[in-house]
C-alpha cells in the first residue's frame, strides 16, 4: 500500500518497476493492467521489470490484495497482454 500510494503522487504518466523475487513477479504480473516488459538475469538472478499506466496502479495493488484475501488463485500469463504491450508502448513512445 505504500508504493501505492507513493506511485500516487507521482506526475509521470507510466510507472516502470520492478523485482528480483520470482514471487513477486507473479503478483506483480497478476494485475491486468500492469505488463511484463524486460526480464534479464543480473549475478545469476533473475529480474522483471514491470510497466504500467500511473492511473491503474492503484486498481493493480487493489487486484493483488483481494485475490490474497480471498486466497483466490491468480493466473500468470504475460503472453496473453500482447494488446496492453501494443498500447503501451504506443503510449510511451509518443
Amino acid at each position: 500500500m505504500a508504493m501505492a500510494n507513493t506511485i500516487k503522487r507521482q506526475e509521470k504518466e507510466f510507472i516502470l518497476f520492478g523485482t528480483s523475487s520470482i514471487g513477486l513477479a507473479k503478483m506483480y504480473g497478476y494485475p491486468k493492467k500492469s505488463l511484463l516488459f524486460h526480464t534479464d538475469k543480473i549475478n545469476r538472478k533473475n529480474t522483471f521489470v514491470f510497466l504500467a499506466r500511473r492511473k491503474d496502479f492503484l486498481g493493480g495493488v487493489w487486484e493483488i490484495v483481494r485475490s490474497k484475501m480471498l486466497n483466490k488463485k491468480r493466473n500468470m500469463d504475460f503472453e496473453t497482454k500482447d494488446e496492453l504491450r501494443e498500447a503501451l508502448l504506443y503510449e510511451v513512445s509518443k
